[in-house]
């Protein structure tokens, strides 16, 4: 089964704070099937809040063994879409927010997030933790 939910930085950050509560029974057994996917950006917001380089080679480690989605052209392009599409209708959504849901979009996975902003993006499948 490919992966088919894309889990944002504010879903990993809350998981691995508190890995044993709330999070773990909805992620592991995703992580587990090998349904969960990752990319750059998420990467990037996950490592700012390392605290430390042994940290950080961790939160690397377990971010390269989901499934790797690309953020290519089209993605940004998207992106830049949803940003627009989200500025006329509802406000302003962060560009690293707008890159996450394009590359969900491309690769007809939901986002899987605690931030609601991603429920102003048209078009991407979203599911509040």
């Amino acid at each position: 089964m490919p992966a088919d939910c894309l889990v944002d930085s504010s879903v990993w950050v809350d998981y691995y704070r508190d890995h044993s509560r709330s999070l773990a029974p909805i992620l592991d057994p995703l992580i587990r099937d090998g349904r969960v996917a990752t990319c750059g950006p998420v990467l990037a917001e996950v490592l700012q809040g390392a605290r430390s380089p042994k940290q950080a080679e961790a939160l690397v480690q377990d971010q390269q063994a989901l499934v790797w989605l690309e953020t290519d052209a089209p993605a940004w392009v998207l992106a830049s879409e949803l940003a627009r599409e989200a500025r006329r209708g509802q406000g302003v959504v962060g560009l690293a927010d707008c890159v996450i849901a394009a590359v969900a979009k491309q690769n007809h996975c939901r986002v899987l997030t605690r931030d609601k902003d991603f429920l102003r993006l048209k078009g991407v499948d979203v599911k509040l933790l």
